[in-house]
């Protein structure tokens, strides 16, 4: 048989006064259900919430038990509807409380705070009427009682800061996910734990002195709550966070780095990487690399890189390594540049590792071997450039004997009978002069250094 019951919305102030100045107006209500047959009435009290789309603190069910099948001892068993599962009705106290759940008993406090007992489950729980007795919708066969809780939060701190970076509000049983390594793209996934421009996450710590870490994959709340007696306790918890400096990529084959471009980015290198028939990052070749490569002692091989802008000022695996740039660790093995369309611009520098090298840039334990090659059709139609085995401007204790230039037409040993360029060969820490005439004029204030921001290139106009 199909189950009827209907609902009416309920405020105890308002009812009262109705009572009172409108001649039973809310009686009125009931004697209408009672009518109907809806006799018996559940009243859910919002014990200080509200049922916001009503703005009442009252609802009251009322239910047709004729409408009801009986069971075996010819009672009917009513299942009871939650009322903030209805899409027509929410609740809410304030935004420092969820509700907890629903009570048969509850007992105002003189501090004005709320004690509950027996609650009642919406999934298990009936009640057991008897369908022959008399029942007046006016006076409620149950009334339960609305619980609240202090929300249960996360509090995220800087490791030594004193003010939260960010306020999550949760269940008490909530599963945070911990932040993690994308082994795919070799990204690190902060899940709901929050971001810091800048930084990529280390650890967290429960306390603030980095003595308790927070171990596992996930971050369970410390607090409690009683479901007997929806009491609450510790519903804020405290997490300290620990970062380390820079948007860091852990690196395991080459899709990632490639996928993974950012001039500032620092790299950790976890396995050989070989570029054998892929490319290299065409920003990091002309690019202002500022960020950190930590090679853990693996080796980069195979690399191509092609110049074929003859207005890029600086060309290499990276165009210029920064004030703030490091490289340490990585070995560069069979790295070719290709310089196919000569220079155009006075101060264009080129190196195998990089372009130029910026006083302050940090690189430490790194070899190299390869080739610089300069096709036939090349024009250097500039008198002032500098290309170097390692670095064309710069300064690196790098080992260049390893590496090679291919000069089919003998530009760097005859030069230009026209241009007289000054072309500077070099071993990555000291530099031998090759002009055509053997006599040194080119100084340090003719090299056009650029001043761009990281991953910006400035190219002068020819």
């Amino acid at each position: 048989m199909k189950v009827r019951k209907k609902w009416i919305l309920l405020c105890l102030v308002i009812l009262i006064s109705a009572v009172f100045f409108a001649g039973c107006r809310g009686r009125d209500v009931y004697e209408e259900q009672n009518k109907e047959g809806y006799t018996v009435s559940i009243r859910y009290d919002a014990c200080g919430g509200e049922f916001t789309d009503a703005h009442t603190p009252v609802i009251v069910d009322c239910y047709n038990l004729d409408q009801y099948e009986k069971n075996t001892s010819g009672m009917v068993d009513l299942r009871l509807h939650a009322p903030q599962d209805r899409s027509d009705i929410k609740m809410r106290k304030g935004d420092g409380n969820f509700l907890v759940g629903w009570y048969k008993q509850c007992t105002k406090n003189a501090d004005g705070t709320y004690t509950y007992a027996e609650p009642w489950n919406f999934e298990t729980d009936t009640l057991t009427l008897d369908p022959n007795k008399e029942y007046n919708s006016e006076t409620p066969a149950l009334t339960l009682y609305a619980a609240w809780a202090p929300k249960f939060t996360v509090e995220y701190y800087n490791m030594g800061e004193e003010e939260p970076i960010f306020i999550e509000t949760v269940t008490p049983t909530v599963e945070l996910e911990m932040p993690n390594w994308d082994e795919k793209t070799g990204t690190q996934n902060m899940g709901q734990f929050p971001k810091r421009e800048g930084y990529t996450y280390q650890a967290a710590y429960y306390d603030a002195e980095g003595k308790n870490p927070v171990e596992g994959a996930v971050l369970t709340h410390t607090g409690s709550l009683d479901v007997e007696t929806a009491i609450a306790k510790d519903p804020t918890m405290k997490i300290y966070l620990a970062w380390r400096e820079g948007t860091w990529y852990k690196i395991s084959n080459v899709k990632q780095f490639q996928q993974n471009v950012n001039l500032n980015g620092c790299y950790e290198i976890q396995n050989d990487l070989d570029f054998e028939g892929t490319f290299w990052p065409a920003a990091y070749m002309h690019g202002d690399f500022a960020g950190k490569i930590m090679g853990n002692g693996y080796t980069i091989r195979n690399v191509t890189v092609e110049q074929t802008n003859a207005k890029k000022m600086n060309t290499g695996l990276f165009g210029t390594l920064t004030e703030t740039a490091s490289i340490c660790g990585v070995n560069f093995e069979n790295v070719q540049l290709m310089i196919q369309t000569g220079f155009l611009n006075n101060g264009t520098c080129v190196g195998l590792l990089a372009g130029t090298v910026k006083t302050g840039a940090n690189v430490q334990d790194v070899t190299m071997t390869g080739e610089i090659s300069i096709a036939e059709e090349a024009v250097f139609a500039s008198s002032d450039y500098r290309l170097d085995r390692v670095c064309g401007s710069g300064d690196v204790p790098v080992d260049a004997s390893g590496i090679s230039i291919k000069d089919p037409n003998n530009i760097l040993s005859a030069g230009l009978e026209e241009t007289e360029p000054e072309i500077e060969l070099g071993t990555g820490s000291e530099t031998e002069t090759v002009p055509e005439n053997e006599t040194e004029t080119e100084s340090e204030d003719e090299i056009v250094e650029n001043p761009g921001d990281a991953g910006e290139t400035t190219e002068p106009e020819e």
